[in-house]
């Protein structure tokens, strides 16, 4: 393959994407060779990465148990940290399980693979971030896609449907790129009518939008009380974004979290989050929930 030429067909496109140097970042503002700059491209919607307290609490945390994960939880177990971070994740989301992974990307593509099992069906948003298209992709079952907040299409397409084992409508909550929100309570009843599981992305929701920034699907809970049970969502939540810090979780029952702790495969097979970096999300949560 020639690589060298592809990327000069992706210049020529207009394409080619290239790594910028931050020389000096202070709150909103950076400098980027030389040139003073307005950053309006962070995710860091509270202010939460620059705050000392999460600092503060990272550097009490190396000085407790040192810089590096280690290994991966299910083999030389997790920190009272981790655990304090998942209890408190679970306890103000209103989630009976928490599942901690390094990254949003992870912890899609290790968890839509393994919940939609064989003969199962996808049905995913057509703006939908690429973490959850490659998760789609992954899991090997069909992925049909419906227009962008179009239940009248995906109904259409669950009618359709010859899948007589799980069926899973994927969608983020806040669109990252377009910035609209999912119509999540028409979603669930579809979901519930035709006997499917919701899983939601919610990573530049949390923090930001619903009661007390505990997200859009929170906000459709709370209006409509009788909406799926724990056990038919599963919610994404990233802690590099409104909470300033890094990695990422999953929110559910008890049961499906156990089930991806037994199942997926990029949390089994990869080495902790260090414990200065869940320190710090700790605090950056208890800030936002402040």
């Amino acid at each position: 393959m020639d690589f060298q030429k592809i990327l000069e067909g992706l210049a020529d496109d207009g394409l080619r994407r290239r790594l910028r140097v931050v020389q000096e970042r202070i709150g909103g503002e950076l400098t980027i060779e030389g040139r003073p700059l307005i950053d309006f491209c962070s995710n860091d919607y509270l202010g939460l990465a620059t705050d000392p307290r999460l600092g503060e609490a990272a550097e009490q945390a190396i000085r407790g148990w040192g810089w590096g994960g280690r290994a991966a939880p299910l083999i030389s177990g997790e920190t009272t940290a981790h655990e304090g971070l998942r209890s408190t994740l679970a306890d103000f989301f209103g989630a009976s399980g928490t599942l901690l992974f390094n990254s949003g990307y992870q912890a899609n593509v290790g968890a839509i693979p393994v919940l939609v099992g064989e003969g199962g069906e996808i049905f995913s948003d057509e703006l939908n971030h690429a973490s959850l298209i490659d998760g789609c992709r992954l899991a090997k079952v069909p992925v049909t896609v419906f227009q962008h907040r179009d239940v009248g299409h995906l109904e259409s397409l669950l009618q359709k449907s010859s899948s007589k084992k799980e069926k899973w409508i994927v969608t983020e909550s806040l669109f990252s790129m377009d910035g609209d929100r999912a119509p999540l309570k028409e979603l669930a009843d579809l979901a519930s009518r035709y006997g499917a599981s919701l899983y939601i992305d919610e990573a530049h929701a949390l923090g930001t939008c619903g009661p007390e920034g505990k997200g859009l699907w929170e906000e459709c809970r709370q209006k409509n009380p009788d909406v799926l049970s724990e056990e038919a969502v599963v919610r994404l939540g990233t802690l590099g974004k409104a909470f300033g810090s890094f990695g990422a979780f999953v929110l559910s029952g008890t049961t499906v979290t156990e089930f991806l702790m037994n199942r997926a495969r990029s949390f089994i097979f990869t080495t902790a989050l260090p414990p200065a970096v869940v320190a710090a999300s700790q605090k950056g949560v208890e800030l936002a929930a402040a």
